[in-house]
């Protein structure tokens, strides 16, 4: 089968590896031929762009703060799974937990103690049929699948390194970030849809992992999506990729970018391919480079 595209890159906080969803064909004997298709969670180096499946049929990865574990998600709900070795890439089949059972859950994120996961359920229910009280939004519970705690109406999670706060997009589209022990505390960090409501479509916000900067994605109305950065309390925004970048994560130093470059409207060379970008918007690089094969 033709591969797929990257997806949803997830930087390991303590070395050179990125996990990915994608999909390819891979020698499930070791014949030197691909017989098989494996689509799911990969690994890719950093250096050389090598890639290693990792796990069939999930989505959305993310590193626990220690680099052990992974949470991923699968028909609409969370799971971790403990990956013992990176190179060559294994996982500890018999740890797979699941942690939710009910609704439609995505973008499990790691809180900096490891303790917690957030992630957003998006049962939403209609003026109508309103969902069940605190069930539509963020949402927090521990590794364990325990202590469920509703956290505010929003999407795409991200902790704060000192695992107090969480950043998420909110009303209108906006960056908000919020006090997970007080959530009366919000602060609004973006006014980007002052002017038009909706005029710009904002995901995935994450902190650099020393909690100074923020990257988001943002598709304005008219005009093609890129990468933004600003600093933590909303300053400075600036956008930082080319055009058409989409999802994305912070290298472990701050000091780098990878993300999925995919022009929607043309076939042009990169299409779907990891890239990489310094902070300061320098060194653009291409780390993989799979051929569509005829």
């Amino acid at each position: 089968m033709q591969p797929l595209y990257f997806d949803h890159p997830a930087w390991h906080p303590a070395s050179e590896w990125i996990v990915v969803e994608h999909g390819d064909s891979v020698d499930s004997n070791n014949d030197s031929k691909l017989d098989a298709y494996f689509g799911g969670i990969w690994l890719v180096n950093v250096e050389t762009g090598a890639t290693q499946p990792l796990l069939r049929g999930f989505t959305l990865p993310a590193w626990s703060p220690d680099g052990k574990k992974l949470a991923l998600v699968r028909g609409a709900q969370i799971y971790t799974i403990d990956v013992v070795s990176l190179d060559p890439v294994r996982v500890d089949s018999s740890s797979l937990r699941q942690l939710t059972f009910e609704g439609r859950n995505f973008f499990p994120a790691w809180s900096p103690d490891g303790q917690w996961i957030a992630y957003d359920n998006t049962i939403c229910g209609s003026a109508v049929e309103p969902p069940p009280p605190n069930s539509c939004g963020i949402l927090i519970l521990n590794y364990e699948g325990q202590n469920q705690r509703f956290i505010s109406r929003g999407r795409f999670p991200d902790w704060l390194p000192d695992g107090n706060y969480l950043l998420y997009v909110g009303l209108y589209n906006e960056i908000y970030q919020i006090n997970i022990n007080d959530t009366s505390q919000i602060a609004k960090l973006t006014s980007l849809n002052q002017v038009y409501i909706y005029a710009t479509d904002n995901r995935y916000p994450k902190y650099s992992h020393d909690g100074t900067k923020i990257a988001f994605y943002s598709q304005p109305r008219v005009g093609p999506p890129a990468i933004w950065v600003m600093n933590s309390d909303g300053s400075n925004i600036h956008k930082l990729s080319s055009d058409y970048a989409q999802q994305f994560d912070w290298s472990p130093d701050g000091q780098r970018i990878a993300f999925i470059f995919w022009n929607f409207f043309e076939a042009v060379p990169g299409n779907g391919q990891i890239w990489l970008i310094n902070v300061d918007g320098t060194g653009l690089k291409q780390l993989t480079f799979f051929q569509r094969r005829r």
